[in-house]
């Protein structure tokens, strides 16, 4: 018989459409039979581990979807990414110095706790203790628990403090402006009333212990001075006196206006409650307070550094460790430049305000801080207008219109804060 050409076909096809099924080999009709049991048994097995696959897969799915009760319930991709860029944003706000150091740390930061109303004065001194190194529970008590909503009052609160002192001093268009607002609405000794300087006998307070009695603010910062000055005082006294301080000077409305005016340049677009944790940093977490206020030595005590605050060195030479040299420069009732033996230490200049107060002085600091951590440079001198209308030295000074110049320089290293002190301009000097 001869193949036609159609059975070829149909075989051909055949073989192709059903390449799965099992034909003996040429060994003989039994080991083809065996070949195709084998070849069914293991499809067989294939197919229940796919079946075992698919149910650990399911299981799985549902035990990872049982969260830790602490972790906050976010799945959805697009809401992390949300929140993550929310907390760079909020991080970005403030300088590398002052940012926290770790992912701990920012998340900590960016905590807001909402309670009902406290008292601000019983939960102040508990609620912003210093972390030591290591504890996680030390480093959340920094976190100041504020009222549900606060955040809101605050943005209010800082507009309306600023509409109050547009109100009443006019446009504020920089930090030349906010530098006379911060002079005026501070609180400054009277000279002959509260104390007398002369080139011949130096600085003269004439004001005792009833004075700092009636003044918060000076009494918690002649109390920390003190404590510097005392070897055998605890680090832990020095902290609660530094907390003491900043809950003083935070109920000050000069420190409230100078936070207000760097949130509004978002300089440090912080909360009111969340500036004492900047200032804690510029100020107690570096050696910016004991080097412009309280003094130090260098070169193994071959110099003298610092010591730029009157009331510092009132009450170094009331103990007998300071010797008044002589006056270098002065601005008659603002500031002066003279020369002086600290411990037997000599200083050459050393300048400083006269009669200012402790809040003056730390918020002008800071905001002038604020003003140079942008730049380069390490230091950044910054002229300054005054009204004299207030303390009596506009008729002691050159200028025709009752202001008086000064200069002030502000020295950072790293965007942290090194030192800050006045410096008399000179003769002449063109203040643009």
């Amino acid at each position: 018989m001869g193949n036609c050409k159609s059975c070829v076909k149909s075989r051909t096809s055949d073989d192709v459409e059903r390449p799965s099924e099992s034909r003996p080999s040429v060994r003989g009709h039994g080991e083809g039979q065996r070949s195709s049991k084998t070849s069914l048994r293991v499809r067989g097995q294939g197919a229940e581990d796919q079946r075992t696959s698919r149910a650990s897969l399911r299981s799985t799915s549902k035990s990872s979807e049982i969260r830790d009760p602490a972790e906050p319930n976010v799945t959805d991709r697009s809401t992390r990414r949300a929140t993550s860029s929310a907390s760079t944003k909020r991080r970005s706000l403030l300088p590398a110095s002052l940012q926290p150091s770790n992912v701990e740390d920012a998340a900590q930061t960016a905590r807001v706790v909402d309670v009902p109303d406290l008292d601000p004065r019983s939960s102040s001194r508990s609620s912003h203790k210093r972390p030591s190194s290591g504890s996680a529970q030390n480093k959340a008590s920094v976190i100041h628990v504020r009222p549900a909503g606060d955040e809101a009052r605050d943005d209010d609160d800082g507009k309306q403090v600023m509409e109050q002192v547009t109100q009443k001093y006019g446009t504020i268009r920089n930090w030349k402006d906010m530098c006379q607002v911060l002079w005026k609405e501070s609180h400054h000794l009277t000279h002959y009333t509260d104390y007398e300087f002369s080139r011949k006998y130096g600085l003269r307070c004439k004001f005792g212990d009833r004075f700092f009695s009636s003044h918060p603010t000076y009494s918690a910062f002649r109390n920390l001075l003190m404590l510097y000055g005392d070897d055998d005082a605890t680090g832990n006294a020095r902290q609660t006196a530094a907390e003491r301080l900043l809950d003083e000077v935070l109920r000050t409305k000069v420190m409230r206006i100078c936070w207000a005016f760097l949130r509004q340049n978002r300089q440090c677009a912080v909360e009111w409650n969340d500036f004492r944790n900047v200032l804690e940093r510029i100020w107690f977490h570096s050696s910016a307070f004991r080097h412009i206020f309280v003094g130090d030595y260098e070169d193994g005590y071959g110099k003298v550094a610092g010591l730029h605050n009157w009331l510092q060195y009132h009450l170094e030479r009331q103990k007998g460790a300071i010797n008044y040299l002589g006056c270098i420069k002065q601005i008659p009732e603002l500031m002066v430049v003279i020369k002086y033996q600290w411990n037997g230490v000599t200083k050459d200049c050393g300048s400083m305000f006269i009669g200012t107060s402790p809040e003056f002085e730390l918020a002008l600091y800071t905001m002038l801080y604020f003003q140079s951590i942008g730049d380069r440079r390490e230091e950044n001198v910054f002229a300054c207008r005054f009204d004299g209308s207030q303390s009596g030295f506009a008729s002691s000074s050159s200028s025709s219109q009752g202001t008086v110049k000064v200069k002030v320089v502000i020295r950072i290293y790293d965007q942290t804060l090194k030192t800050a002190y006045p410096m008399k301009p000179r003769t002449n000097e063109n203040f643009a």
